[in-house]
């Protein structure tokens, strides 16, 4: 995959890890120093099968304690239970104080990039062109990684942040008094060329009027498959005796890995989802074995 070759920001990824790692130690790690100090080495290994993440953050967490990484997966490679991701030199009481942080991460963004891998896989196998999405619903403080994880997996990250979109949610509606032709309209007066317009709605008529004023994405919220399918045909039936432009539609709400495929199918561009970020449903474990030899 093409997305493999991204390079990450490793200044803000040092940043994030550096947080993560004082407020992990605190000011000394009690336990470690109960033992003796001495040069050693550990090996990262794979408890699961599937899709590796948080390479690039494996690698900085332990340079940040000044180990030494030596990697044999790169990010987006599948393991198999047993496989030898890495391994890490340096000061044993570094090792063991770096590797709680180090483990949490690669375990949680494998989880993520495997269960989206999953999806897309399925994607694939039926010929399907539709993008797989995360939501901004992450783990504050954590939401870049989960949102790389993402990436890494082959889905799309949506918005990483508020100011990536206009996204005008029920709770935009239902707060203004302006209809949704005028807020759309307002939107695309304030909003620079360069931002896409999507609207939430959960109604094919709103679907409708907010294509007719150029919303570039019409998101169908908590609709079922079946009613997504008859809203979309009947919308682009409609555009196109008048000529507009036809948006993107996308699918989201309740969407689960059970559930995926059925809305896969039903005609939507995008399926966004929260489960992948919040509840991967493929687990992924390592375990970090020191060697004193």
């Amino acid at each position: 995959m093409v997305i493999m070759n991204l390079k990450f920001n490793d200044f803000l990824i040092e940043q994030k890890i550096k947080e993560y790692l004082c407020e992990d130690i605190g000011y000394i790690d009690l336990t470690s120093n109960l033992i003796e100090n001495k040069k050693c080495s550990a090996r990262l290994i794979a408890k699961s099968d599937g899709v590796v993440c948080g390479i690039q953050e494996l690698e900085i967490t332990f340079k940040l304690t000044n180990c030494n990484v030596i990697t044999f997966k790169d990010d987006g490679d599948t393991v198999k239970i047993g496989d030898i991701v890495a391994q890490i030199e340096g000061d044993l009481l570094d090792i063991l104080s770096t590797e709680r942080i180090a483990l949490n991460i690669i375990m949680k963004m494998s989880s993520i990039s495997t269960s989206v891998r999953d999806l897309v896989d399925k994607l694939n196998s039926k010929n399907l062109t539709v993008k797989l999405a995360s939501t901004r619903k992450t783990t504050p403080g954590f939401g870049i990684f989960e949102k790389k994880a993402v990436i890494i997996g082959g889905g799309d990250p949506h918005r990483w942040r508020l100011d990536d979109m206009v996204l005008i949610k029920d709770n935009h509606i239902n707060s203004s008094s302006k209809s949704i032709s005028e807020i759309i309209k307002k939107a695309k007066k304030l909003t620079s060329f360069s931002k896409k317009i999507e609207i939430e709605v959960n109604d094919e008529n709103l679907g409708l009027e907010a294509a007719l004023v150029g919303a570039e994405i019409i998101m169908f919220d908590n609709m079922s498959p079946e009613r997504i399918k008859n809203a979309i045909s009947n919308i682009k039936t409609k555009l196109k005796e008048k000529n507009y432009q036809i948006p993107l539609f996308e699918a989201s709400g309740n969407i689960t890995h059970e559930n995926f495929m059925k809305y896969a199918e039903s005609g939507v561009d995008i399926i966004s989802t929260s489960e992948i970020t919040l509840h991967p449903h493929k687990k992924m474990d390592f375990s970090l074995e020191i060697n004193l030899n």
